[in-house]
């Protein structure tokens, strides 16, 4: 995990959301393919042409999945609440993990994590419905709510036992709710509320040893973390 100062990151995330507004963001994430009948035309990119050595940009189409079928879950915002209302999954609170390295603690897993580390469906419904309201149903403003976090373990039984993980994480959701505060739960009247849900896998989902239900919720986590991960407007943080 690279080191990015919450300035510059911040600049990054404002580049980002205007153009996810404007519907002409550069990333493009993977979802699941679609037949050519059911695809839609949306947004452009510059594709080079030559025919002596010299480029010459030229506008063409983008064709994305339509947001029908099995794919519609990574357009939506429904799976990824729901995700969480089923138990499947238990996002962190972002302030909870700030905190959390700020008192020297360390990632543990979601059976060892005090309820208050954890989102509840009903608390993330609310803060949804108010940025809904404002902003729009689909709007990328209600996708910097969801966050996924992709990193390597650094040990078998335990994925960061040193904090290391846990520190730039901290470092990284610090500047990040600055970014949220203003641009987002400010302007709904939630500025003193400002927060985010993490997907952090050892945290969020049931680690082993598993009781046969934590089984079933594991399972089910795994198949819904591909929403957090690859939902249109959900941010992953690498």
């Amino acid at each position: 995990m690279r080191g990015v100062s919450a300035c510059t990151a911040a600049t990054r995330l404002e580049s980002m959301l205007a153009r996810r507004r404007s519907g002409t963001s550069t990333v493009q994430r993977d979802v699941p393919s679609t037949p050519p009948a059911q695809k839609i035309m949306q947004g452009t990119k510059a594709v080079a042409t030559d025919t002596e050595g010299i480029a010459d940009a030229k506008a063409s189409q983008v064709v994305l999945p339509s947001a029908a079928g099995p794919e519609a879950a990574y357009f939506g915002f429904d799976r990824l609440i729901d995700s969480i209302e089923s138990g499947a999954i238990a996002p962190l609170r972002g302030t909870y993990v700030i905190e959390l390295q700020r008192n020297g603690g360390r990632i543990a897993r979601r059976q060892d994590l005090p309820a208050s580390a954890f989102w509840s469906a009903e608390e993330l419904r609310v803060v949804f419905d108010r940025v809904s309201q404002h902003f729009g149903a689909q709007s990328a403003e209600l996708g910097l709510l969801f966050v996924a976090l992709s990193y390597r373990w650094l040990s078998g039984p335990h994925p960061d036992p040193d904090g290391f993980h846990l520190e730039h994480v901290a470092r990284i959701a610090g500047g990040y709710l600055d970014f949220m505060r203003w641009t987002v739960f400010a302007k709904v009247g939630l500025g003193a509320k400002t927060d985010f849900a993490l997907f952090w896998d050892f945290a969020s989902l049931h680690q082993i040893p598993r009781t046969e239900e934590q089984t079933g919720h594991f399972r089910a986590g795994l198949r819904a973390s591909n929403v957090w991960y690859g939902h249109r407007h959900s941010i992953v943080w690498i």
